[in-house]
Formats: C-alpha cells, structure tokens, sequence
C-alpha cells in the first residue's frame, strides 16, 4: 500500500488526485480516522472473534428468513443482495462497503473531530474479482461485490468488498492511500456542500434531510 504520502490540501488537489490515470477506474472508501486499518465489521467486534464461518451463514440466513416481510413486495434479492442489505442494518458481517464517487468517498473522510485525520483509500477495480453471485462469501480472494439491488438509504455508487477473512487487515501494494488532515476537514466539508454533496445526498432518505438541516 502507498503510505500516507498523498497529503489533501484543497478539494482542487484532491480532484486532480483521483483523476490521475493511475485512479482510474477505481473504487474510494471514505474513513473519518486514518488510524482505523481496512478491517470488516466482523473483524473489528471482539464479541464475535470466535465466530466460525458456518455460524455466521446461519446469522445471515436467520436474517433473510426474519428480514424477508419488511422488504418490498416482489422484490427479487440474490444472496449478495442481502449481505448488503445485512451490511447497512449493522449486521457484523465480512463486507466493507466503498463507493465509486470520489466526492462521496472525502465526504466520509471529512467527519468526525478535527483533531483526527481522515483518509480515502482508492482501490483499482482491475485488481479485484467479482464476487460469486450465488455465494458471495465463498472465495478465497477479496473480491468485488455488486449488488443487483442497491439497499435503501445506501449512498450513491455503493459497491462492497468481500473478505473471506474478515479478522484480518487489508493492505495491498494496489491500494493508495489520500490522507486529509484535521484541520482541512470543515474546510473541505463547507467546499462539498456547495456542490450539493451532504448528509442528505450521502445518506438518502429523512435520516439525511435532518442531518443536514440540524448542522
């Protein structure tokens, strides 16, 4: 992984940044702390540690099954539909979900206290491969996740990685590394919501509508 070398100093800097041939094609993960390495959920809960890899398929299945009444009418969802879906809810689970707008991405970046820094990670798509439809959890490689049905409230361009081991960091010599200090982070969240990217465009739905209006 490239180390924090690529210092944010303007939302100019960091349009030019991301489009630099070598992001093209490429998919950003906003990370309010840079100190918090590329860990899923899973992961990062020590309360599911011990958890083994057919406990956490019957988790995801109980899910589904209980989950199934409160989706809409006819919708048809594959099984890495609902590991999203899983995702969003806040179900511990093996996905990190990413995004492929940049903007998007340094919103997320630029949370939290300004006395942290933030990060954007950017991921070359071509590096990764895509996820086994009928069993997304299955492979031995992280792999490219992309749900037939975007869950509600996601942000635009969702798209997810899949680890098949979740306890373990991700870094690999392919991921560049953006960093935004905390002292740029108001400067750069004023500059983003004058292009319209906010708590209600990032967050779809009420949740985001109040977000806004209440900062």
């Amino acid at each position: 992984m490239d180390p924090f070398k690529n210092k944010v100093t303007s939302l100019g800097d960091y349009v030019a940044k991301v489009c630099a041939p070598r992001c093209r094609d490429s998919i950003f993960r906003g990370v309010e702390d840079a100190a918090h390495p590329l860990i899923p959920p899973l992961g990062r809960a020590w309360r599911w540690s011990l958890l083994k890899e057919g406990e956490e398929r019957a988790m995801l299945d109980t899910f589904e099954k209980r989950g199934l009444p409160y989706v809409p009418a006819g919708a048809r969802l594959g099984p890495g539909d609902w590991a999203a879906l899983a995702y969003e809810h806040r179900l511990p689970g093996r996905l990190l979900a990413w995004t492929r707008l940049p903007l998007v991405a340094l919103w997320h970046a630029c949370q939290g206290p300004i006395k942290v820094a933030g990060v954007v990670y950017v991921q070359p798509v071509g590096r990764l491969a895509e996820a086994k439809p009928a069993d997304p959890l299955g492979g031995k490689r992280v792999s490219l996740l992309v749900p037939g049905n975007l869950p509600v409230g996601a942000a635009p361009g969702t798209v997810y990685t899949c680890h098949p081991n979740p306890r373990k960091e991700w870094a690999p010599r392919s991921l560049i590394a953006l960093r935004v200090s905390g002292v740029m982070k108001r400067h750069l969240r004023r500059d983003l919501e004058r292009l319209g990217v906010d708590d209600a465009f990032v967050n779809p739905g009420l949740t985001g509508v109040a977000r806004t209006l209440s900062r």
